[in-house]
């Protein structure tokens, strides 16, 4: 869904929707150490709707949505910071 550029770290918030029952799983997938987590996967009722927020990616960090429903719609915000490496 969306992948941190090269000398910048993100602030990621979405929100999901869709009038049809839908599954979603979120991962993230961390550059520094090498790992991918899957945060959750929560199924939600027909016309429910999903908002999330707080993710900071570091540059080449993503985050991973899954869903398999047609219908499924989403809003993303994405601020960039320039990368300041903790010491």
């Amino acid at each position: 869904m969306h992948v941190a550029p090269s000398g910048y770290s993100c602030a990621v918030t979405f929100r999901f929707n869709n009038p049809a029952a839908y599954d979603i799983t979120l991962s993230l997938t961390r550059v520094s150490p090498a790992s991918t987590q899957q945060v959750y996967s929560i199924t939600l009722d027909a016309g429910d709707t999903v908002e999330d927020s707080g993710y900071f990616l570091a540059p080449g960090d993503r985050i991973i949505i899954d869903t398999l429903t047609a219908g499924t719609v989403y809003f993303t915000t994405v601020n960039n910071f320039p990368y300041k490496p903790t010491p």
